[in-house]
């Protein structure tokens, strides 16, 4: 803010200009001369720039001369005007009719009455930098507002940045956000809010946030003797945990909110060491993976960018923020619960030596400074990559500090929200670390030796948060639904009158275009207003919104009509296809996951395509059912490894037929059927259902378009009610001459059951080929329990396998020999469990018993414990695995009927001494550096080419497998 003395004067063509004092001189801000012709020559100069722009903002106004000159020459572009002399702005108001400058054509007007005005008014502006924004200042504000101007350039550098910085993760994390958010609504509903809780236990009570900082190392003591006394609670977050446990420190909670996948792997150590008995505080968005797979106790929060949690719980839910750090969510978080006081602990921003993190906390040596070719570990120390944009920051003791952008815009966003958080009692104990503003510094042990004196933890405190156990607002998931349904329809027709526009557009068929756009715009509010589009679109393409809306405004500026028209149709159709891609990658995780398990009174029971209840004839694939996520990232010429850096998201699977003549054969208990599935091709579907001998032909007319809605379109293709509560055989052959057709399963009356044609459900009934139906439930990386065997408990295990299984697969009876029965699963029935946790549960030899009331023996197949390489071609499917008569070999022929595709399973054969690895160099590399031992590894088949390799007992992966071979006595 700056208030100068000025005065008016008339230049030599009788024009006012005007003058500042400075230093104690008046200086013209204009040409005394010739005002517009200096604005001229001023304009022409910066010509390129301006041409380039979408959006001019002007700092230092003057009387408006440059300003007048940018309306005249470049009417198409946006307009906005920063003056930090409010003297000087009165005046430039007062004249602008004089001059001829329109204050309707400018966007925005921003003046420093205060010296908070310039936050306030670059936050406000900040919303801009969707467009390509030309700053263009007067020189001679340099001199005459000098402090102000060098503030202003500052801060508006600082908020570019952050803007840019914000952007890419905007862009990369979006679609991840929005899935994470779908996929943990099940745990929303199983776990308590931490947030609504009538009896807040951490009311007034010392938190110590502990971040992952090098001088959390310093601190490992202080923290042991306040653990050990319970005088504070512990919250670690984000790898601060690892740094804990690894000194024999369990904190009273863990916290994470990271979208992405391998997020996980920050409690690696917890799942290893089978600790159960540390809390997860978690936000909505965070990885599902981390959800799934986390050993402990759950509780959440709702973060601000899931729209989804808050409405189908129904009620007002308190949301904390995204934030660029678990540290400054949890920091809100705990401010949100009124605990008497937050004591940051190893909150660095900054390094310390050569630490980047604690001791304890490992880090992958980067390829290009690794020694060999093998991945080396490091215990929190600095690489030489982390000091390339290094810089120095004021410390906590008043000295330098090294730190990087990274951390420096983390540290100023804590910044931010303490100065934004009333009455927060917050202090700073990192020794070493930067400076945090109105976090005062103080040592722990002080705080230890005068605040912290009594027990305020209790025992297993997450015992006590309330779980209200509330149901999905059913209504909001109907709207949501039908919303989702009607989401093709509402753009095709769009689409359509697009493409009508662009016929007219040079017509000038004014009352023709009118009525178009008319009967456009009706559709596109009806479109906003869906419920779908509203509360799961629009949150993945928040920043193309805000783009959306600036290209509109920058088109309404083109002064010819036909040009105008034909960038509009362009600018919305980009838009729409935008919004497409988000419902491709939504659409089937909602549906699957959301809509038919919280559909309460949904009366179908529903049977996946790939349950294992269908038998396929003629040919038939199995599709799996992903979406693919480009992160998207702005100035990618700087970015060339993460522009290529594409993550697959897997939500199901399909069996698609593009065969006529093909069919499918099951049979059920019940009184309803629905058939289930899309047609993909351009034409007629026709589809022949015949039940209990009695054919219907079906013709499907409606056609989805793969490359636009993805293949996931579950139609209700066929459905007959009122049946007989008896056994029914049905028979789905595809009669189409050019059939593109997913078939995705089928629904019948609740209280009803689905079989496969060879299905039993008495062991006496078993002989080869058959099948009977059983289930299993299990913790991550812990053999389970086996029961029910011939009952249906619940809905059959992914064929892919899942961390925490909880029900139903196939055992199919391949062998007979004395009397015992030898059946296989038909599925890996768990992921994520490691062959040495099978061989400590006696599953490798045999496990006496496992299933529950029966004489038996569960183990793992035989898989051959070596191979030969054919044709001398190192591949993985130019292998013969040894001994030829191995179990697998013998039983596992049909990649289709066992579910091989994409899992391997483990076997119970270790790798015969002396043999290679047929395809990964840097495996053999560690045998034959004799780093590892072939002790250590284990065979495991399956996979592209039904695989033979071998991987470390120890391995916990999404793609390895626990495949009971069951022995019924």
């Amino acid at each position: 803010m700056a208030h100068k003395k000025i005065e008016l004067l008339q230049s030599k063509q009788n024009l006012p200009v005007i003058q500042v004092e400075h230093d104690g001189h008046m200086l013209p801000i204009h040409s005394k001369y010739n005002p517009v012709n200096e604005a001229q020559r001023f304009i022409e100069a910066n010509a390129a720039q301006l041409k380039a722009s979408d959006h001019v903002l002007f700092y230092g106004v003057g009387l408006g001369y440059h300003v007048k000159e940018v309306q005249m020459k470049y009417p198409e572009k946006i307009i906005s005007v920063y003056e930090p002399i409010v003297e000087v702005y009165e005046e430039f108001k007062k004249n602008a009719d004089r001059i001829g400058v329109s204050i309707e054509g400018i966007a925005n007007q921003y003046v420093e009455h205060t010296e908070r005005d310039l936050v306030m008014h670059l936050s406000n502006f900040s919303i801009n930098f969707a467009q390509r924004v030309f700053l263009l200042q007067l020189p001679i504000y340099e001199k005459i507002a000098k402090d102000e101007y060098s503030n202003f350039t500052e801060l508006y550098r600082r908020f570019l940045k952050d803007k840019y910085s914000n952007t890419r993760v905007e862009a990369k994390f979006k679609d991840r956000w929005a899935i994470n958010m779908l996929m943990n609504i099940k745990s929303t509903f199983e776990t308590p809010n931490i947030l609504e809780q009538k009896n807040n236990i951490f009311k007034g009570k010392p938190v110590l946030l502990v971040s992952a900082g090098p001088s959390l190392s310093d601190e490992i003591e202080n923290i042991r003797h306040i653990k050990k006394n319970g005088l504070a609670f512990i919250f670690a977050v984000g790898s601060a945990n690892r740094a804990l446990i690894a000194n024999n420190i369990q904190p009273d909670a863990v916290l994470s909110y990271d979208p992405q996948s391998h997020n996980h792997m920050v409690f690696q150590e917890l799942r290893e060491k089978q600790i159960n008995d540390i809390p997860l505080l978690y936000g909505t968005t965070v990885g599902y993976e981390t959800v799934q797979t986390f050993p402990g106790p759950l509780a959440h929060f709702v973060v601000e960018k899931d729209k989804l949690t808050p409405i189908l719980h129904n009620v007002q839910s308190v949301t904390i923020n995204d934030s660029a750090t678990i540290a400054n969510v949890t920091l809100q978080l705990l401010y949100k619960l009124n605990v008497g006081k937050i004591i940051l602990v190893g909150q660095n921003f900054a390094y310390k030596g050569n630490q980047f993190y604690a001791k304890g906390i490992t880090r992958w040596t980067p390829k290009e400074e690794r020694t060999g070719e093998e991945p080396e570990q490091v215990d929190g120390e600095l690489f030489e990559k982390d000091l390339v944009a290094v810089f120095n920051v004021e410390s906590v003791h008043g000295s330098q500090v090294q730190t990087n952008p990274t951390f420096d815009l983390m540290r100023r966003e804590m910044e931010l929200y303490i100065s934004t958080l009333p009455n927060i009692n917050i202090v700073n104990t990192t020794i070493g670390g930067a400076k945090i503003a109105n976090a005062p510094f103080q040592t722990l042990e002080s705080i230890i030796q005068h605040e912290l004196i009594e027990k305020v933890v209790p025992a297993n405190w997450w015992e006590q948060l309330e779980h209200h156990g509330r149901k999905a607002n059913q209504d909001k998931l109907l709207n949501l639904e039908k919303g989702s349904q009607a989401f093709p329809k509402l753009i095709n027709k769009m689409l359509e009158i697009l493409t009508d526009l662009e016929t007219y557009h040079k017509s000038m068929d004014i009352k023709k275009i009118d009525t178009i756009l008319k009967n456009f715009y009706a559709r596109f509010e009806i479109f906003k207003k869906n419920h779908f589009v509203n509360t799961l679109i629009m949150p993945v393409i928040q920043y193309y919104e805000s783009k959306f809306y600036s290209d509109l405004s920058i088109c309404n500026k083109m002064p010819v009509l036909t040009e105008k028209l034909y960038a509009s149709v362009q600018i919305y159709r980009k838009y729409l296809l935008l919004t497409i891609d988000a419902y491709q990658k939504l659409a089937p995780f909602f549906h699957v996951k959301v809509y038919r398990p919280l559909r309460v009174s949904n009366s179908y029971k529903y049977y996946e395509s790939t349950s294992g209840i269908f038998h396929f004839e003629g040919n038939w694939e199995k599709q799996v059912l992903e979406i693919q996520t480009n992160f998207e990232v702005q100035n990618t010429e700087e970015n060339e490894e993460e522009k290529k850096e594409i993550e697959l998201e897997r939500y199901g699977f399909s069996v698609d037929t593009v065969n006529s003549e093909t069919q499918l054969i099951f049979k059920f208990k019940g009184t309803k059927l629905q058939i289930l599935g899309a047609n993909h091709a351009k034409e007629l579907l026709e589809l022949k259902v015949t039940i209990d001998g009695k054919s219907n032909l079906v013709k499907i007319e409606d056609t989805f378009n793969k490359e636009l809605y993805g293949t996931f379109q579950q139609q209700i293709l066929f459905e007959k009610l009122n049946l007989k509560n008896i056994m029914h055989e049905v028979t789905v052959e595809i009669v189409s001459e050019n059939p593109d057709f997913s078939f995705m399963g089928i629904a019948i009356n609740k209280d009803g059951r689905a079989y496969h044609i060879h299905e039993v459900e008495r062991i006496e009934d078993l002989e080869i080929g058959k099948r009977i139906r059983c289930y299993y439930e299990a913790k991550y990386n812990t053999v389970g329990e086996f029961s029910g065997l011939g009952e249906e408990i619940a809905l059959h295990l992914s064929i892919e396998g899942t961390p925490e299984p909880s029900g139903d697969f196939y055992f199919i009876m391949v062998d007979e020999n004395n009397g015992n029965k030898k059946l296989i699963a038909d599925r890996n029935v768990q992921n994520y469990i490691s062959w040495l946790e099978l061989e400590r549960n006696g599953v490798i030899e045999g496990n006496i018993n496992l299933l529950k009331n029966l004489p038996n023996i569960i183990s793992l197949l035989d898989g051959g414990n070596s191979y030969i390489e054919e044709n001398n071609l190192n591949k993985r499917s130019k292998h013969k695995v040894l001994p030829v008569n191995n179990e697998w070999n013998n039983y596992i022929k049909s990649s289709f009927n066992w579910n091989t595709e994409n899992n391997v399973s483990w076997t119970k054969n270790k790798p015969e001494k002396g043999i290679t690895h047929p395809f990964n160099k840097i495996l053999n590399n560690q045998i034959n550096n004799n780093k590892i031992s072939f002790d250590e590894y284990a065979v495991a088949r399956g996979g592209e080419g039904n695989n033979f390799t071998f991987q470390i007992q120890t391995l916990i992966g999404k793609g390895w497998g626990f495949r009971p071979l069951l022995i019924l006595k």
